[in-house]
């Protein structure tokens, strides 16, 4: 390698086609050319050229990092522009970038539960065109007609699949009306797969335009079980209380019909909160919570109160008459902003606006509004608990409402309304469940929670103890019946069954299914045997 020339000392030649002498030239001296010598344009670096460009090739790829392809790239921006440059090749939609971005606006349709028209939003097609310029978005015919129904298709066969592999379901059905006031039923189904994990799906939703009865709801129950194979599983089910819901159960022949508890506590509150003087303070209450929710002045003068007495800045609760909870959450935050919605009352230009709609809470109404909160908020946590339960099971619904009858026994220094509240709710809640009592019982004691059942009185316990253990009994022979039809019958030194014997070290785990020996072991655990 010579010395470093100069820019002026460097001649571009002219008719070489390798790449390399984008970036070199000759060597220029006295005024003439000296093509023995290459020069670099970059670091002025002068290396001997005899024909060959590889030594000029490798100094470009040590030095500069630059190679063919590179130099093509650079190459090709700063030849003419082509047509492709102005009319960029568009994707086709059969190829895989097409068919992965459709395929993902489906998802996204189906999922968010966005109408087939969004595709076609001036917003969408920015969005897309900044993403892919290259791709096209399909019309909603064909996203409505081809992509969701191919989507539908492929869940379905999922579903079904999983389905198969379940050895028992449960599906929970409930009636609904849309904003258009079309009448629809939903299916959905739960089960628990190997894995232990609680599994959810929407099996349908479907119109249902004929009268709501008994016989009605069963047979689209049957339908959907026949659709989706789950018949021969002994499906349970789950409804709200409603009269026609039971019949339903009862013509599909779905075993065990279990009532929402949810909706259970809602009835029976419900009850609590007619009582004549609860439902005259929350009238009121109600009254006065409306007026700020219709009064931007009012809202305005409450916040300015809110600061003065440093409470939290909270909106008023407006409740809705068929969620008992929505009261509860009403009368909770009046009582919180009680001292500011009074400010507010008496300040002078709400009294003016509010005329017929002012109401002022005395001494008594308060007291008796605390005493409902402290009432209501258990049977609240048991709402809750209920809801935000990731695997809810039945084994909580015995416990709970044992408990939340305990809870409404009626105390000597209780008010009066608050004597007749928990009377009401009490006598609401007894008489739910009896009908299932045996299966909530036996349910609480196979979880590991509730396994000595302190809830229950102790002939009850016993009964519980002795039917699972005869159940499990009975699975034991099903099992050995099973096993000599198929001729492959396990050898056996004894013949005693999983019984309470079972506990003289005759019964191994090993020789008893997982199912008989996990209730079993529950079982005598909760009554104080080792097994």
């Amino acid at each position: 390698m010579a010395s470093v020339q100069k820019d002026e000392d460097i001649c571009s030649p002219l008719g070489l086609k390798s790449f390399v002498w984008k970036h070199f030239g000759f060597q220029r001296k006295d005024g003439s050319t000296d093509k023995t010598r290459a020069v670099c344009k970059f670091c002025h670096a002068v290396i001997k050229y005899s024909g060959n460009t590889t030594n000029l090739a490798a100094h470009l790829k040590k030095k500069h990092d630059i190679s063919p392809s590179s130099s093509g790239r650079e190459n090709n921006t700063d030849t003419t522009p082509s047509v492709s440059t102005f009319f960029p090749q568009m994707l086709s939609k059969n190829s895989k970038r097409a068919k992965s971005i459709t395929a993902a606006i489906s998802y996204y349709i189906c999922k968010d539960l966005r109408p087939f028209s969004s595709v076609e939003g001036e917003g969408f097609s920015e969005l897309m065109n900044t993403l892919e310029p290259r791709y096209t978005v399909p019309s909603r015919q064909y996203f409505s007609e081809t992509c969701v129904p191919r989507l539908y298709a492929r869940a379905n066969a999922e579903v079904l699949h999983e389905l198969k592999e379940a050895e028992r379901v449960a599906i929970t059905t409930d009636g609904w009306t849309s904003r258009s006031t079309e009448a629809y039923i939903t299916v959905t189904c739960h089960y628990i797969d190997t894995a232990w994990t609680l599994k959810n799906y929407v099996l349908q939703t479907r119109v249902f335009s004929d009268s709501h009865t008994g016989p009605n709801l069963a047979s689209v129950l049957n339908e959907a079980c026949e659709e989706w194979h789950i018949a021969d599983k002994n499906p349970a089910l789950v409804t709200d209380n409603a009269r026609n819901m039971t019949v339903a159960g009862i013509e599909a022949h779905l075993s065990p019909r279990i009532k929402c508890f949810g909706h259970t506590i809602n009835l029976a509150t419900q009850k609590g909160l007619k009582c004549n003087d609860a439902a005259r303070l929350l009238g009121r209450v109600r009254r006065v919570v409306s007026f700020f929710h219709r009064s931007t002045l009012a809202n305005a003068v409450l916040k300015e109160k809110q600061k003065l007495l440093d409470l939290p800045p909270h909106k008023l609760i407006q409740d809705v008459i068929t969620r008992w909870n929505s009261s509860f959450d009403m009368l909770e935050r009046f009582l919180e902003q009680q001292a500011a919605v009074c400010a507010t009352q008496l300040d002078q230009k709400i009294r003016k606006s509010m005329k017929n709609d002012l109401q002022t809470q005395n001494e008594d109404d308060i007291s008796t509004a605390e005493e409902m909160i402290q009432l209501l908020r258990p049977v609240k946590t048991a709402t809750t608990i209920m809801c935000e339960e990731a695997q809810p099971t039945i084994s909580v619904i015995a416990p709970l409402k044992s408990k939340l009858i305990e809870h409404f026994s009626v105390c000597e220094d209780d008010m009066p309304l608050i004597k007749e509240m928990k009377q009401t709710m009490a006598k609401e809640l007894e008489h739910r469940y009896t009908d299932v009592q045996e299966v909530l019982n036996t349910a609480a004691a196979l979880d590991a929670r509730f396994k000595t059942l302190p809830f229950l009185c102790e002939e009850e316990r016993d009964a519980t103890f002795k039917n699972i253990i005869n159940e499990a009994t009975q699975l034991w022979d099903q099992k050995e019946d099973t096993q000599a039809h198929d001729g492959t019958a396990m050898e056996e030194t004894h013949t005693t069954h999983p019984s309470e014997e079972a506990c003289d070290d005759e019964l191994h785990a090993s020789a008893c299914p997982p199912s008989v020996y996990l209730a079993l072991q529950v079982t005598l655990s909760a009554q104080n045997v080792v097994f």
